[in-house]
């Protein structure tokens, strides 16, 4: 779900965790792959950026967080390019909302820059220090 506030603030909710595998099943529900926290944030960024432009917001406070009730503490799987989870990130017990002001109204590259470096952040939470969606 993606909104877009009359005072020019932005939210998206989204489901991540339970996904199925390439093999028959699914990831347990405390399981979040890395490329999914990463589309999320663009997802995101990509709405706040368009508002930004539209409405003539120089700056956005941005706060992305992951919230669940879960048996088992969250573990975000780091998956290679054919979509193969091939580590699990250090069990989290509370997931820490991440934030940052970002300028989505600088230049594409600077925009880019500190798109990925906020979804990094995101994920690093676990100890992953590589993203799989965002390109050089």
């Amino acid at each position: 779900m993606v909104s877009v506030h009359y005072d020019g603030s932005v939210t998206v909710a989204t489901a991540v965790g339970g996904r199925p595998t390439r093999s028959e099943g699914y990831h347990p529900d405390n399981c979040i792959e890395s490329p999914d926290v990463e589309a999320a944030v663009a997802d995101l960024l990509s709405v706040v950026r368009a508002t930004s432009l539209l409405r003539g917001i120089d700056e956005f406070d941005i706060r992305i967080g992951i919230e669940a009730e879960l048996a088992d503490p969250l573990v975000i799987g780091f998956v290679d390019f054919n979509r193969f989870v091939v580590d699990y990130s250090t069990p989290v017990a509370r997931y820490t909302p991440v934030s940052a002001t970002l300028r989505p109204g600088d230049d594409w590259n600077s925009f880019h820059g500190q798109s990925k470096d906020l979804a990094l952040d995101c994920v690093n939470q676990g100890g992953l220090t590589t993203l799989r969606k965002f390109n050089p």
